[in-house]
This record gives structure tokens, C-alpha cells and sequence, in this order.
């Protein structure tokens, strides 16, 4: 049950993000991560292992959001970062994401070609979805698309092995 309410909780983080970016009003979903990200710390059994995954998946977000932008490959028209970074509301996505590494995701954690998998084909659909809702735009959407699935069958992977407790293996 507790995987399902994490994969439930993720997914409302995602909408109101992207939904709200869409509308202007970032900043709502902002708030609606901070508020599970919030929630999933204060149960978390492991919390500095939360944070560390937090903390890892913040600074991976904050820095491939960032080059998506400057490489001129996507815009964010109704929610732009600040001084070219990417927007709040892309990072609130990355922390979001992090409280499923453990989680829902946790199955992903010893299988890193598998991750790669799922990072190549889930990536580039989040950003199809938040298109067609009108939160990103494309500069060339072929070339955007095939840069986010490469990048994300690394970054995924990437996430996974570097937060993954040190007397589990990654095979």
C-alpha cells in the first residue's frame, strides 16, 4: 500500500508542477511538492538517506534542466527560470522524483540497464506530456526528445547507483 500511495503522490506532484507551470502559477506546484516531499521526510525510516537522494537528485535536476535550456533545446514560456538556470518548478519535479528512488522505484535500484531503460522511454514522454499541457516548448522537438532520452538513460542510472546504500550491490 505504501508503494502505491508514494506512486500516487508522485504523480499529483507531477500534475500540479506541470499543470501550474502551464497556467502562470508555478508556484502552486511548487508548494504542492514541498508539501509531500515534507510529508515523505517526516515518515521516511531512512531520512538521511531520503535527504541524501534528495539533495543528489536536486543538484543532477538543477544542472541537465539548465543545459536543456542554454543548449536552446526546450523553453519554458509561462514559467522561465531565473538568469537562464532552470525554473523552480523543473527542480520541484527532480525532488519529487527523488521520494520514488526508494520506493516505488526501488526495484530499479540493483538493475542499472534496466533504469537506463526506463529513464530513455520515460523521460521524453514526461516532456510530451508537459507540452501538450503547455508548460515546455520544443525548439526541435526530434533532436530535444532524443537528447532528454539520452540523457536521462544516464542520469537515471546515475541517481539510482550513487543513493543506493552502500551494503545493498548494484549489479
Amino acid at each position: 500500500m505504501a508503494m502505491i500511495k508514494n506512486f500516487v503522490l508522485y504523480n499529483v506532484g507531477w500534475f500540479a508542477c506541470v499543470y501550474f507551470a502551464a497556467q502562470g502559477q508555478a508556484w502552486v506546484g511548487v508548494l504542492v511538492v514541498a508539501l509531500i516531499v515534507s510529508a515523505h521526510l517526516v515518515a521516511a525510516s531512512s531520512r538521511p538517506l531520503e535527504i541524501r537522494t534528495l539533495l543528489v537528485a536536486v543538484v543532477i535536476g538543477l544542472v541537465w534542466e539548465t543545459a536543456l535550456v542554454t543548449a536552446g533545446l526546450l523553453a519554458y514560456p509561462t514559467a522561465p527560470g531565473a538568469g537562464g538556470l532552470a525554473p523552480a518548478w523543473m527542480i520541484a519535479l527532480w525532488a519529487n522524483f527523488a521520494c520514488t528512488i526508494h520506493h516505488s522505484l526501488g526495484w530499479i535500484r540493483r538493475r542499472p540497464w534496466v533504469a537506463a531503460g526506463l529513464g530513455a522511454i520515460g523521460g521524453p514522454l514526461a516532456f510530451v506530456a508537459g507540452e501538450k499541457l503547455g508548460a515546455v516548448q520544443f525548439e526541435s522537438p526530434i533532436v530535444a526528445l532524443g537528447v532528454i532520452a539520452a540523457g536521462w538513460a544516464l542520469l537515471l542510472p546515475l541517481l539510482t547507483t550513487t543513493t543506493t546504500p552502500r551494503h545493498e550491490s548494484v549489479a
